[in-house]
């Protein structure tokens, strides 16, 4: 019983954590907000590798810093930069609809393929 209760627990909290988004500003949002983002996806190598060169460049050229209380908790105070790059998770079997057309999220001159789910390590 409490397994269970921790585990619908924990379902909610990932589901309110995705974020459905279809452009790269929609998706910088997503992973400064420390959730995971849904965003239509290639699904070619280069693709991956843009969004993690992108994501971490953009991480290193905002200089997010992580919650006050997670930063006073485990840094006595002092500010910690987010830099890790956004990366694929995985693609999920329940797929929203793809409108036809609709680009890539990492590589704009590709038409997507998936919905892929990419989250950032912290």
């Amino acid at each position: 019983l409490i397994q269970r209760d921790m585990l619908l627990s924990a379902r909610a909290q990932v589901k309110d954590r995705i974020r459905q988004v279809s452009t790269w500003e929609e998706f910088l949002k997503a992973m400064d907000d420390r959730c995971l983002a849904l965003a239509p996806c290639s699904l070619t190598p280069a693709a991956e590798q843009m969004i993690r060169e992108r994501s971490s460049e953009a991480a290193q050229e905002e200089g997010e810093v992580y919650d006050q209380q997670l930063c006073e908790a485990q840094t006595e105070g002092i500010p910690v930069r987010l830099t890790g790059a956004a990366k694929a998770l995985c693609i999920p079997f329940d797929q929203p609809s793809l409108p036809s057309g609709t680009r890539c999220i990492g590589d704009p001159g590709k038409e997507a393929r998936k919905w892929v789910l990419f989250g950032r390590s912290y």
